[in-house]
């Protein structure tokens, strides 16, 4: 397939079944979206160690680097990090490492974490480190919080000359669109030869809606034999399509017996011993991936 010619949805490629040189219409799968409301209800992309662009620019924290402190002694220091702009950055956690601590309470109460939305003509107070601050990485773990930090730019800011005395610091969550909606709509971009193509006819916008989308609640069992067999029953909403749903475990299929609504049955395939990660993925036919 021929990678310049393309199409795109909401900046992300959307999956070609065929090349646009070949047929006057393009058949594509849309890819998952991440927006501020499907990362945190339906968690569909992996968290991970985001990359934004560090400020101040000139900065030696985040070169993977934990000899060199970060040295910017005023009061009222800052460093961080910006997203894209429309993007913010939903946080699993944000770290800082600190490699020798000369005096403990010029961190103590007085290292914070703020976010932004409006590039910083307001902030808001996210975390401030307290007594149990250390030498090494330390953690602040937003994984249990009700309402995880979702804005486009991060930063650390100490009140204390020598506060923002850090060595590196690292930011993991998921980039995503910022759109606290459940539903969430795009024009598609069309590329043929590497160039923007402007339709005679303009491009329909398509929607993202939570409605449709299948969520996957329990598996029952969560264990069976490697030889296959095993009758397995997946619980959920709009698990019900247009036609038999795709489930398969490892890469293995799994048999569809009966789809629902909310309850999917299937039996496994056998798994011959292969080192890796279990996974599993479903699709509903009209509907689309399963958030699992």
């Amino acid at each position: 397939m021929d990678e310049t010619n393309s199409v795109e949805m909401c900046g992300n490629p959307c999956l070609l079944r065929k090349d646009l040189s070949d047929a006057n219409f393009a058949v594509c799968e849309v890819p998952e979206l991440a927006s501020s409301y499907s990362a945190t209800e339906f968690k569909i992309t992996k968290s991970e160690v985001l990359q934004g662009v560090i400020f101040p620019a000139d900065s030696v924290l985040n070169d993977g680097e934990f000899t060199q402190p970060h040295i910017d002694r005023v009061n009222n220091c800052k460093f961080g990090m910006t997203f894209k702009e429309g993007h913010v950055a939903v946080l699993d956690e944000a770290k800082v490492y600190i490699n020798f601590i000369v005096n403990l309470w010029v961190y103590q109460d007085n290292l914070k974490l703020q976010g932004s939305n409006d590039n910083w003509a307001t902030s808001t107070d996210i975390y401030t480190y307290g007594v149990d601050i250390h030498e090494g990485w330390n953690y602040i773990d937003f994984s249990d919080w009700e309402e995880k930090p979702a804005y486009n730019s991060y930063r650390f800011v100490g009140r204390l000359k020598d506060s923002c005395r850090v060595t590196e610091f690292k930011l993991t969550g998921v980039e995503a669109v910022a759109d606290t909606n459940s539903d969430y709509s795009c024009t598609p971009t069309l590329r043929i030869a590497g160039e923007d193509v402007v339709t005679a006819v303009p491009l329909e916008s398509v929607t993202y809606s939570s409605l449709k989308t299948p969520v996957l609640e329990s598996i029952s069992p969560r264990f069976g034999s490697v030889l296959g067999g095993t009758s397995v029953t997946l619980t959920g909403s709009n698990l019900l399509g247009s036609a038999d749903a795709i489930v398969t475990f490892d890469e293995r299929e799994c048999i569809v017996e009966s789809n629902t609504e909310t309850e999917i049955v299937c039996i496994t395939s056998d798994k011959p011993y292969v080192p890796d990660t279990p996974r599993a993925s479903i699709n509903i036919a009209g509907l689309g991936k399963v958030a699992t």
